[in-house]
């Protein structure tokens, strides 16, 4: 019974909250953004919609698609983004910044 009891809880500490296991791209709300105004991001940090916070550095695959100021009115009217990046834990690269549905 103890190693029954002993097995669930393990199995729901695996569940929530690893965010090393988030797969690109990835949903949410930006909660910060790095890098000149009118210039590329350099970094971002975003709140998944599973509720992870992530941090990326932002090397572009497409050199001007997005910039600070557009990803700061975002954050100001608090619209979801989508984010295909490439790395995990704390190596991520986003190389897409897209506008996601509401």
């Amino acid at each position: 019974m103890l190693a029954a009891r002993n097995l669930a809880f393990f199995a729901c500490a695996a569940c929530g909250g690893d965010d090393a296991d988030v797969q690109s791209p990835v949903e949410g709300m930006l909660q910060d953004v790095s890098g000149s105004a009118a210039g590329e991001p350099e970094s971002i940090t975003l709140v998944s919609d599973a509720g992870d916070t992530l941090e990326f550095t932002v090397e572009l695959l497409e050199p001007g698609s997005v910039n600070v100021e557009h990803l700061q009115l975002h954050i100001d009217q608090a619209m979801p983004v989508s984010v295909s990046f490439s790395g995990n834990g704390d190596t991520r690269v986003a190389y897409r910044i897209d506008d996601a549905p509401p």
